[in-house]
């Protein structure tokens, strides 16, 4: 889901119950300009994904429950026009500029409340430009979001790897289900464990 915000709706997400609170409570003077969401992790951030339009992500990406780096990818891919807020308490600026890319932004854990909330007051600035200025996927994005969906596919059991156009089945690698089984944590192809089957769909992988 993926329309425009009419509210600046900011989801924060964090493994420690405790900061969220304390996030909470210091971000409560700007409950009249942000709608506010916050998330431990894992499914439930996801979910709140899916289920919302938010204009902002802010996650730490040192998370118990989720994959932070995964995460964030995973907002890029399904809310090209939600802006990202890395934080981190522990990663160095090479890791957090790395993992925000050129045009997000990145927090060190600690920093103070001013430089947060004027990150976040940016961020809803680029989410504006965004929905105002859309952009057409560039090839590589495109492929990214076909390969994805087929790979989901095959994880949930719904296509087979011989189903998969012979074009996009080379990008469909052993690596990758092994990946999004950790993601996704669905049920593995038992036919995936099978060596001949792998091999008849990667005959160029030993």
């Amino acid at each position: 889901m993926q329309s425009k915000c009419q509210i600046e709706s900011i989801l924060f997400v964090d493994d420690s119950p405790d900061f969220l609170e304390a996030l909470r409570d210091r971000l409560a003077f700007l409950r009249d300009r942000w709608q506010m969401a916050f998330s431990t992790g894992g499914d439930d951030a996801i979910r709140r994904l899916q289920d919302n339009d938010f204009c902002v992500v802010v996650s730490d990406i040192d998370n118990r429950y989720l994959n932070g780096e995964a995460f964030m990818e995973t907002v890029r891919k399904q809310a090209p026009n939600t802006a990202r807020v890395v934080m981190s308490s522990k990663a160095d600026t090479a890791r957090l500029h790395h993992v925000a890319d050129s045009e997000n932004f990145y927090l060190k854990k600690g920093c103070s409340m001013p430089q947060f909330v004027a990150a976040i007051e940016e961020a809803i600035e680029l989410h504006r430009f965004l929905q105002q200025h859309p952009r057409e996927l560039t090839n590589q994005e495109l492929t990214e979001v076909i390969v994805d969906f087929f790979t989901r596919e095959v994880m949930r059991q719904k296509i087979r790897i011989d189903d998969i156009p012979a074009q996009i089945r080379p990008y469909i690698t052993r690596e990758l289900l092994k990946q999004s089984k950790s993601d996704t944590q669905v049920p593995y192809v038992e036919e995936l464990d099978n060596q001949s089957i792998i091999d008849s769909a990667w005959p160029d992988v030993t």
